[in-house]
């Protein structure tokens, strides 16, 4: 019996490509300001937790002791995983119709549009580099008349210390401190 109940949630996992993803309360019952995915065990902040703040401002947040403490700027390889996990594509600058709108309009519902008049989320990434506060940005936008959607790195940014990043924000992660269930 045991057996077939893993078979069958692996089925629904394997069938819906962000099935995996689960919204999770952090500071309040019902903010919902994290997404939580099964594989990783990773609990990604909403985006627009960190909007419009300098990378000082949020480093701040990051220490012991601070409103973030324990999260940190996914990796290249996280982000990866989790848009793959959100049935995103990396389409490069060149807008598709991969039929993953809805997959897009999910994951903005998850962890926010830092522009969402113009359904666009665009957050920064990786550690900064030894070129003092420059990040990697990753950009992810949708059309809402037709099905083009793009995923891309869209360069760097030099983040300064006295103004906030205008529409970003940060994708920070943390392990999860909900521990995954062990499989039988």
């Amino acid at each position: 019996m045991k057996r077939h109940i893993v078979v069958v949630v692996a089925l629904i996992l394997s069938s819906h490509s962000n099935a995996a993803l689960v919204e999770r309360d952090l500071w309040t019952l019902g903010d919902a300001r994290i997404t939580f995915d099964w594989i990783s065990g990773l609990d990604w902040l909403d985006v627009t937790a960190t909007l419009n703040q300098s990378w000082d401002t949020v480093k701040n947040r990051l220490v012991s002791g601070g409103d973030l403490d324990g999260f940190r700027l996914a990796t290249i390889q996280e982000l990866s995983q989790f848009l793959d996990q959100a049935g995103i594509i990396q389409s490069n600058f060149t807008p598709a119709d991969l039929g993953e709108k809805q997959n897009m309009i999910s994951l903005f519902s998850l962890i926010g549009a830092t522009n969402p008049e113009l359904h666009i989320t665009e957050a920064r990434y990786d550690a900064p580099t030894q070129f003092g506060n420059t990040h990697n940005i990753w950009k992810l936008n949708y059309s809402p008349n037709g099905q083009s959607t793009t995923s891309y790195d869209n360069g760097y940014t030099e983040d300064s210390s006295s103004t906030g990043d205008l529409r970003r924000g940060s994708f920070l992660v943390r392990t999860s401190p909900i521990p995954i269930p062990a499989t039988a």
